[in-house]
């Protein structure tokens, strides 16, 4: 199997080799970047990884679109409470799982918190996401 050697840091669009874009992240080459914008509609990230996104909302006196950023996480719909590594408080339109005794999690965007179990639905429109740098460590 050929490896892509100039996947730009964005595999799933390699100008080198077209039909291994879905697989560059395999790629010895690859590396992600934080600071690149991925739009929502392109691909999402991994299910349940923090990441900043951007949404869209309207100015509530002037109708003015805003853009504003937050730090958040996807849900894909396909996992179980059970299995999630957050603490969820499931509702009665959360679809039930038998096998584990849990609910699955609905499809969606999460707004993640850094010092409480909380954290919200975000029922505005996120239109793209980047992954966070990691964190400062000192010498």
């Amino acid at each position: 199997m050929k490896l892509c050697k100039d996947c730009k840091n964005r595999g799933w669009n390699c100008n080198l080799y077209p039909s291994m874009s879905n697989y560059a992240e395999k790629c010895e080459y690859f590396k992600p970047k934080t600071n690149v914008w991925i739009p929502c509609s392109e691909r999402m990230p991994e299910n349940e990884k923090e990441v900043e996104i951007t949404y869209t909302k309207k100015h509530c006196i002037t109708g003015e679109k805003l853009y504003l950023t937050a730090r958040a996480f996807y849900e894909d719909g396909s996992l179980a409470t059970y299995d999630s590594i957050y603490n969820w408080d499931p509702t009665d339109e959360w679809q039930y799982d038998e096998k584990t005794d849990s609910c699955f999690i609905p499809k969606g965007w999460f707004e993640s918190v850094s010092f409480t179990e909380e954290f919200g639905s975000i029922n505005d429109p996120v239109i793209a996401w980047r992954l966070i740098a990691e964190p400062y460590k000192p010498l």
